[in-house]
């Protein structure tokens, strides 16, 4: 994970923003109410972000919480980012309680990221607040939001300290050799991809050419078909639960993506595109990085191109 350059995995820059919290050992995410189960108070995976890299700051360190977690479901589950098992998360009796994390030296937090359970949405988090502490006992608010909610089981949520401003413009996510979108729920009966497009800027170029396409499931159209600029030939898998489609830049090759364009298939299905969908990235291709999420509904139609822009572009 050593030897990127800006806005890669191994970025350690700090924060510039105005009025934000400085460096501190301890970090949580106080939920103070869940989405209204009466029992448990549920966690997926928890990432922590420093800054609009989405290069995840909690590694290395201790998990804390207000409950170790019951039956099994601990609070390190939430922390183990090589188990991609979706059902492995922190479960905690009641409807609130905090998940946090003791980091090996102390770190500034402008941001986090929360999977929701794969089969509760009721016991996520709604209403919390991101607190900071350097003795682990005696916590300080940073920022705060109430009624957050989940678009979706199979996904999660993003929450930024709105206090934070970078001290650059453009894009800061992460310059590696692997992005793709992770189709969760899709509009119709499957996915399919007639082209996929993938810039460094909002509207600009596209990067895909000399790359190699690969999927979940391409029984009914080779991955590469999202690739060959053409609108005739499409990706499609042969099942409609969770699918991805991704492209490998190639060895010593790293693309900070601040924009995905994707297009439905010219004749027939309109509705075989994401609805719930999350782009990712990855250094290694064994462990990925949520940098955005999509949320579209079902207002395709046939040859549409729909562009998904990096929300934290400045």
């Amino acid at each position: 994970m050593k030897g990127f350059r800006r806005g890669a995995i191994a970025s350690t820059g700090l924060a510039g923003g105005m009025g934000t919290p400085g460096l501190h050992s301890y970090w949580r995410i106080n939920i103070t109410a869940n989405n209204g189960d009466g029992s448990n108070v549920t966690s997926g995976k928890v990432y922590m972000y420093n800054d609009f890299d989405r290069i995840n700051k909690a590694i290395g360190g201790t998990p804390v919480g207000s409950g170790a977690g019951v039956s099994g479901n601990v609070l390190a589950n939430s922390f183990n980012y090589a188990d991609a098992n979706i059902d492995s998360i922190w479960i905690e009796a009641g409807t609130s309680g905090y998940i946090g994390y003791h980091f090996a030296s102390p770190v500034e937090i402008n941001g986090i990221f929360v999977r929701a359970r794969h089969t509760a949405l009721t016991q996520m988090l709604k209403d919390f607040s991101i607190d900071y502490s350097d003795d682990g006992s005696s916590w300080t608010q940073a920022w705060s939001e109430t009624g957050k909610l989940f678009p979706d089981i199979h996904q999660g949520l993003f929450s930024w300290n709105p206090a934070y401003v970078p001290s650059y413009t453009g894009s800061k996510i992460a310059a590696v050799r692997y992005w793709r979108t992770s189709c969760y729920v899709h509009t119709a009966d499957t996915f399919t991809c007639a082209e996929q497009e993938l810039a460094l800027t909002p509207a600009g170029s596209d990067e895909t050419g000399s790359g190699t396409a690969s999927a979940s499931n391409q029984t009914f159209g080779a991955a590469s078909n999202a690739y060959d600029n053409n609108n005739t030939t499409f990706w499609a898998p042969a099942s409609s639960n969770f699918q991805w489609l991704k492209y490998d830049f190639g060895s010593g090759v790293t693309k900070a993506i601040a924009e995905m364009r994707w297009k439905s298939r010219s004749v027939g299905s309109p509705g075989q595109n994401p609805k719930v969908a999350e782009f990712q990235f990855s250094a290694d291709d064994s462990l990925w990085h949520p940098a955005w999420i999509i949320n579209d509904g079902v207002t395709w139609t046939d040859g549409m191109q729909k562009t998904f822009l990096d929300p934290k572009y400045v």
